[in-house]
């Protein structure tokens, strides 16, 4: 049978579920407030109008979110032959993140965040939702003018590899009549198959 396949697996957090993951470790790394760290992109519930307001320049916070994502080569396809049979795509994934702080110490939170990235127990939340840490950029100080006011401002990016599993319903071969072609096998990657091939039924 022909036609499209979707997955079985539910997908991976994305978007902003994986901003919110994003927030959560930036909190977890400088110490700043919750309430202080947002998602660079936002999304705005029903009824709700306009974002809340930026914090005083005298206040500590920051924003941060995926920039870019990027395959690594192709993806791998895993058959399980267990019942009728599933293939599981294996994709690396390079995402590139931006984090900018704002306040009297955006360059140290700056900073802090770096530091605390390479301690190895600060970077199990990320081996749990399947990702490590590539490395982690310059910090740049990007100075803002807020209301004819200056506004200090520091980014730094960071890159993470992320693991992205799929499954989908490609069903085993139960039975070939013909010439196997593949890859390898043979001198010049023919099997040929005399009798009809067939997989045995659990």
């Amino acid at each position: 049978m022909g036609g499209f396949l979707a997955p079985l697996t539910s997908a991976p957090d994305d978007d902003l579920v994986l901003d919110q993951f994003l927030q959560r470790l930036v909190v977890g790394c400088t110490g700043l407030k919750p309430e202080n760290v947002r998602t660079r992109y936002v999304t705005l519930d029903d009824g709700e109008k306009a974002t809340s307001r930026n914090p005083n320049q005298r206040e500590n916070w920051a924003s941060v979110g995926v920039m870019s994502m990027e395959a690594e080569g192709q993806p791998a396809l895993v058959h399980d032959g267990a019942g009728e049979g599933t293939s599981t795509q294996i994709q690396h994934m390079r995402l590139d993140v931006l984090a900018s702080f704002y306040g009297p110490r955006s360059s140290a939170l700056a900073e802090l965040l770096r530091a605390a990235l390479y301690v190895p127990q600060n970077r199990d939340t990320l081996f749990r939702a399947n990702m490590g840490l590539v490395d982690v950029g310059a910090g740049r100080r990007v100075p803002e003018i807020v209301n004819a006011s200056p506004r200090r401002r520091t980014d730094i990016g960071f890159r993470l590899r992320r693991r992205v599993e799929r499954t989908y319903a490609i069903r085993n071969v139960l039975e070939l009549n013909g010439t196997l072609t593949g890859q390898g096998g043979s001198q010049n990657g023919v099997v040929h198959q005399q009798n009809n091939l067939k997989t045995p039924r659990g």
